[in-house]
């Protein structure tokens, strides 16, 4: 029984998974994932046909399944749901010899039900990421490797390296990182005094850190400029370091181990090269080391840089219930082990313990809010206090491995050593995009050693009470699974009551009624495209709607289908417009709402942005969804407005405002709005119906998120509120209605500037006194500042100025500097163009993103201006900053750069001579034309197709 104990566990993840193997469906991701499947099951080959961040484990593996099973999504969710059921049994049979059986279970079954689902939209767990197949990988890796340690014979360590070679042919970072755990962990074991191999192992202990120092370097430079990203070194790199330098200098014990080590790593080497270099090699060969390197193995690709995203830095509350409650598990942990040991008395650790649970609910009761509900603020905090509980367990962990590893390990601790090994390393895969759902995928490992440690303290307890052995541990377990199951059991509803169901072969997909406006939307365009698209017909989708080429069968006319901002750059972009431009592709289908995390994506993509503008029309419109069709294909589409909703009761709409249903949230502000009717019934209403701190929270944060002017007096009323999280909140969804009425300007479906237009004359009419107050005060210049600088602007208050000169002089967050700068520009200092050109050495996305469709705009008011600080940003010491000022300049035909742009062609940036042959192609600059053509025969293909383009668009034989 116990040995079928892991396959139980897995079944009843499986079954959980099997539940919802038709619901929904995402958009973005699982749509371009699908579609790259697809492709490959073509004869495409990923990173030459069709680009991909990811290694092809995941498309060829799907591809196969479509190719048995037919061309649906069904068989894809159905293997994935093998695939997570079996990382749900591995992570139990690897906690069960840490923790015991009932918090194994409970910790790998929390772990199925803590997967990200949506309500309405989809199961994360539904979606081929390559991380799902590549966790599953990890954790065979860390198994086999577990047994090696155990006793088993040496074969498990060529085990444990093909587990880490197959997690690479998914996800490359995974792969890398579980060799540099066997690794890691190999030196370890090698590096005590004595041991043989100790020199060795020594050397090895310093090549892993170097790695992870490598791999982390842009989280270090953050840490050492205490840049905004200063906290994700620390929390993620600290641990694993500590533990390698620890056993370098003062933890140096010789610890048994089977084998040697050199052997040991060959074997790992030998199971990671038969998993990866046979298609690897293959790969080498057809892109050539440089695109090999860039393309499969992300070196030089600056993917890093694209998406990452800041370490949780809590400063307040709610985003300090987080910490608080980590410290608070830590707390327990040492008490109880303190109160075990005899280091303190039982009735001061349960005193102690009594009292820290008593000012938590004090302070629970004066500032907790929770306005979306008590279960989900609850969990929305648990999945939060992941980012700081790991990286405290793991330096507990550390510290206990080096008090060990300076005497006795004890004859389960190289087991457990390498339990807490495989949890730091698998960590650092949260790098660089620290987000939630990476969090899920960076946990698995980490979720043995707390289970373990869960376990420890448990027992601590025990003893230290009296109790008897086993009974907390039992609660323990209990408490968790019925965290697990407060987690997971509302899903279940979803799959209860009337059903919406997409009728597509490719897409047999449903949802519940209520929440289906999505997936009826995208029906009806489905249904639109469908007969109107001949079979091979292309259609394109921007910026992440590949989803929908999938759904109909028919091909991209491009590489790229999946558009976040700087990947593709604007070199790859320019690309895809000479592929369209080749194609002419009838239709394209955008979205008009609702971008999510592609929302800077119109901005960003300027050159896209024109060609679409100049060659389509909006022809029709589905919820979210926009179809454009080729000028004179189709009549253009009349879209007649909204319907306004009627208005509604209090309580219908304060419960649709705390639906995760994005949809229902948006039609619960509609129907407030229509019962406030203009923007001065806003505030009355409000008052009557969010009379309270929580409903009045709640209320605010989906105004934010609503789009409509009319909110924005009663937004400017709230903020000068004495409750600072009324001011922080109302702050925030004041820059985020900025935010957005920026971003709808460059939507590709149509004239987006109503909001904008809106706004500023909205904004108009605030006092400039109290705006330059705001600016002054730091909280609200961070949460605000973007508001406040273009109100000023708004106002026309020129006396705001030297208010704005110092944001921009002495702010070092860049896009407080970027707001500082547009709104002075837009005050008449011209000048000021010049620092928003120098802003583009800045390599985040708050500049690469909206500064140069700024500057484009400035074009047509500032022309003579623009040109003179492209001109200077032509000449910039940064290549960034040369490159994107070539492109700017071709896109806003800026003819007195010529001359700059044809010196540009003999830049030492590759980059910048694409971007000079790009703007000299757009200018038609007749004098380059020598100095193109000699580029488009030389030896450097990428820039010979541009300079080739460009020629002929000299030449008049290109548009």
């Amino acid at each position: 029984m116990r040995r079928l104990a892991p396959l139980a566990v897995a079944g009843l993840a499986a079954a959980y998974f099997a539940s919802f193997l038709t619901y929904g469906v995402n958009l973005e991701d699982e749509g371009s994932l699908l579609h790259g499947i697809a492709r490959t099951l073509g004869g495409e080959l990923p990173y030459v046909d069709f680009h991909t961040g990811y290694t092809p484990g995941v498309f060829y593996l799907n591809a196969g399944l479509l190719h048995l099973f037919g061309r649906s999504v069904v068989p894809v969710r159905a293997a994935l749901a093998v695939v997570n059921a079996a990382t749900v049994g591995l992570l139990f049979a690897l906690a069960r010899p840490l923790a015991g059986g009932a918090l194994a279970a409970a910790a790998a079954l929390g772990y199925a039900a803590f997967l990200p689902f949506f309500a309405g939209e989809f199961a994360s767990f539904n979606i081929p990421y390559p991380a799902w197949y590549a966790g599953a990988a990890w954790l065979a890796t860390q198994a086999a490797f577990d047994r090696w340690v155990a006793g088993a014979r040496p074969g498990a360590l060529l085990a444990a390296g093909l587990g880490a070679g197959v997690a690479f042919a998914f996800k490359p970072n995974a792969g890398v990182l579980a060799v540099l755990a066997c690794a890691l962990a190999l030196g370890l074991l090698a590096a005590g005094d004595g041991d043989p191999d100790r020199r060795a192992g020594r050397a090895l202990l310093v090549l892993v850190a170097l790695a992870l120092v490598v791999l982390l370097a842009r989280a270090l430079v953050a840490l050492l400029t205490l840049d905004t990203d200063w906290l994700a070194f620390p929390m993620i790199a600290a641990a694993p370091l500590a533990l390698a330098a620890g056993r370098l200098l003062i933890a140096r014990a010789r610890v048994p181990h089977a084998g040697r080590l050199v052997p040991a790593l060959a074997l790992v080497a030998l199971g990671a090269a038969l998993a990866t270099l046979p298609w690897l090699a293959y790969l080498l060969a057809r892109l050539g080391p440089v695109r090999f390197a860039s393309d499969v193995l992300l070196l030089g690709s600056g993917a890093e840089r694209v998406y990452a995203t800041p370490y949780p830095e809590p400063r307040a509350f709610p985003a300090g219930w987080a910490p608080l409650a980590a410290a608070a598990l830590v707390g327990v942990a040492v008490l109880g082990l303190a109160a075990e040991r005899g280091r303190v008395a039982r009735g001061t650790a349960l005193a102690t313990a009594a009292a820290g649970a008593s000012a938590l609910g004090v302070l629970v009761a004066l500032v907790a809010r929770m306005p979306e509900g008590l279960r989900r603020s609850v969990l929305w905090q648990v999945e939060e206090t992941g980012f700081f509980l790991v990286p405290a367990l793991g330096l507990a962990g550390v510290v206990v491995a080096l008090r060990r590893l300076r005497g006795h390990l004890g004859a389960e601790g190289p087991r457990w050593l390498v339990g807490l090994v495989f949890a730091l390393v698998m960590y650092v895969q949260l790098y660089p995009r620290v987000d939630s759902m990476h969090l899920v995928l960076a946990v698995p490992s980490a979720l043995v050693l707390g289970a373990g440690a869960a376990a420890r303290v448990a027992r601590a307890w025990e003893r230290a009470l009296g109790v008897a052995a086993g009974r907390l541990t039992t609660a323990v377990a209990a408490a968790a699974g019925a965290l697990a199951v407060t987690a997971a059991l509302p899903n279940a509803a979803a799959l209860l009551g009337a059903q919406t169901v997409l009728a597509s072969a490719a897409l047999p997909v449903h949802a519940e009624a209520r929440h289906a406006a999505d997936l009826r939307a995208l029906g009806a365009l489905l249904d639109y495209l469908g007969p109107r698209l001949a079979p091979g017909a292309p259609l394109f989708g921007f910026p992440a709607v590949a989803l929908v080429p999938f759904a109909l069968d028919r091909p991209t006319p491009t590489s790229h289908d999946y558009f976040f901002p700087g990947r593709p750059d604007h070199r790859a972009e320019a690309e895809v417009v000479r592929a369209l431009a080749a194609a002419r592709p009838r239709y394209l289908v955008t979205l008009n709402r609702r971008l999510g995390f592609f929302e800077d994506a119109p901005a960003y993509y300027f050159i896209l942005r024109a060609f679409v503008h100049e060659h389509y029309a909006l022809a029709a419109r589905f919820g979210r969804y926009d179809v454009l069709a080729w000028r004179g294909a189709e009549p253009p589409a009349e879209v007649p407005a909204e319907t306004p909703p009627a208005p509604s009761e209090r309580a219908a709409v304060l419960a649709g405002l705390a639906e995760p249903d994005r949809e229902l949230r948006r039609s619960a502000v509609a129907a407030f709005l229509a019962g406030a009717k203009d923007a001065a019934g806003v505030g009355p209403l409000a008052l009557a119906w969010a009379p309270d701190e929580a409903s009045r929270l709640l209320l605010v944060r989906n105004l934010g998120e609503s789009g409509d002017e009319r909110v924005l007096p009663f937004l400017v009323e709230v903020l000068p509120s004495p409750g600072r999280r009324l001011r922080v909140e109302a702050a925030g969804a004041l820059n985020l209605l900025t935010l957005r009425a920026g971003a709808e300007r460059y939507l590709l479906g149509g004239d987006g500037s109503r909001l904008a237009a809106a706004v500023r004359r909205m904004a108009g009419e605030l006092s400039p006194g109290a705006l330059r107050g705001w600016l002054a005060d730091p909280e609200l210049r961070e949460r605000a500042g973007v508001f406040v600088a273009h109100a000023l602007a708004a106002t026309g208050d020129r006396a705001a100025a030297p208010v704005l000169e110092a944001l921009l002089q002495e702010e070092r967050r860049a896009y407080l500097r970027v707001a500082a700068a547009e709104a002075l520009i837009e005050l008449g200092h011209a000048e000021r163009l010049c620092d928003l050109v120098e802003t583009l050495a800045v390599p985040l996305h708050e500049v690469q993103d909206v500064v140069p469709s700024a500057l484009l705009d400035a074009a047509r008011t500032h022309p003579e201006a623009l040109a003179e600080c492209l001109g200077r940003g032509l000449a910039h010491p940064a290549p960034l900053v040369r490159e994107a000022s070539a492109w700017i300049a071709g896109a806003a035909g800026a003819g007195a750069l010529a001359p700059a742009l044809r010196r540009a062609l003999d830049d030492g940036s590759p980059a910048v001579r694409i971007a000079a042959a790009w703007a000299a192609g757009q200018l038609r600059d007749g004098a380059a034309r020598a100095a193109l053509a000699a580029l488009a025969g030389g030896p450097d293909p990428e820039l010979g197709a541009f300079a080739t383009e460009a020629v002929a668009r000299i030449d008049g034989l290109a548009s």
